[in-house]
């Protein structure tokens, strides 16, 4: 079992992790209150993109 490792984030904005050879964005949603998070596992295109370009390829996204 991998431990989740934090790749990249932008405090309230998105937070970027790997798992077990998945990439993981996690977006934080302050509303309604008491708030939560959009998790979406990058599929292996959005990956591969990811780890070409960084962030920038994703930000359409969020």
């Amino acid at each position: 079992m991998n431990k989740k490792k934090l790749l990249e984030k932008k405090d309230w904005k998105y937070y970027v992790f790997e798992e077990d050879g998945n990439i993981e964005l996690s977006v934080p949603i302050p509303n309604p209150s008491p708030g939560f998070d959009i998790i979406y596992i990058l599929n292996e295109s959005e990956k591969e993109m990811y780890l070409h370009a960084g962030i920038k390829a994703l930000e359409d996204r969020i």
